[in-house]
């Protein structure tokens, strides 16, 4: 487990390609290089200001096999996981947990006391693990 660093942009593309295939959040028709210009989006700050040192890529032979990608979003006033993500071999193993509360971890050490994040209606694995690790639900209205 590691930070992101920025050689990591395709391969996370790959990953993230991989990893919402056959889920609630992959869209028809999506592309490994809509993947890639989503990871580039982030980086790039569109999601907030990238926040690489509460970013963590896990890999097995130098291939990302989970990833969680930070930023500063301000309507939420605090960091936001972007992305969250595990390639389907390696799913139910509690990596994203690991990366999530690795995250988490950094986050507070830099003063940070919330973090925050949007999750798709009926991405009950994604829902479970989150509600474990301690987040609350907020209905689009209670953001302000």
């Amino acid at each position: 487990m590691r930070h992101f660093i920025p050689e990591d942009t395709r391969a996370l593309a790959d990953l993230m390609f991989a990893a919402y295939q056959g889920t609630t959040d992959f869209q028809p028709g999506s592309t490994l290089r809509d993947a890639l210009e989503q990871i580039e989006k982030t980086i790039a700050g569109e999601y907030g200001e990238f926040l690489p040192q509460a970013s963590y890529v896990l890999t097995e032979e130098d291939v990302p096999i989970s990833a969680t990608l930070v930023t500063f979003w301000k309507p939420f006033r605090s960091p936001l996981l972007a992305f969250s993500m595990t390639h389907p071999e390696h799913k139910g193993q509690g990596l994203a947990a690991m990366l999530l509360k690795a995250s988490m971890h950094d986050l507070y050490h830099d003063g940070y006391n919330q973090l925050s994040l949007l999750v798709t209606d009926g991405n009950t694995p994604a829902q479970r693990l989150y509600q474990r690790l301690g987040f609350k639900v907020f209905e689009p209205a209670d953001i302000k």
